[in-house]
């Protein structure tokens, strides 16, 4: 096909793409080789997290959000990654009561950080 060359990475970053829910971008990014797991802010925040924030407000599981949460972690996400305050995805879920999000992190083998750090029950 004429104009096909290598996909180029989007001028969004990764971690962007997700809190916006971009998901055009986060496919860019997943065919150039992007670290799907990459800590891009200065909380050491990884995309996958950036999308656990995506929606209006704090509080908006909709399906949109689900369909992004699935993209990053079918494609290597981290579940278990931490934040520079020790936090990881679950923990961040549920402190926001997203219950949706915390079901499909379960099923991915996501544990809080208590239960990484051998404190948990």
């Amino acid at each position: 096909m004429v104009g096909c060359g290598p996909s180029k990475a989007p001028k969004i970053s990764l971690f962007e793409a997700a809190v916006n829910g971009d998901l055009k971008a986060i496919r860019q990014h997943i065919s150039v080789g992007t670290d799907i797991s990459e800590n891009t802010t200065e909380r050491t925040e990884t995309p996958l997290l950036g999308a656990i924030l995506l929606g209006e407000g704090w509080y908006n599981t909709g399906p949109h959000k689900i369909n992004v949460l699935q993209l990053l972690i079918s494609n290597g996400a981290d579940v278990n990654a931490k934040t520079d305050r020790g936090k990881t995805c679950l923990d961040v879920a549920k402190e926001m009561n997203e219950y949706e999000v915390i079901k499909i992190l379960l099923k991915h083998g996501a544990k809080t950080a208590e239960e990484l750090n051998g404190t948990g029950y």
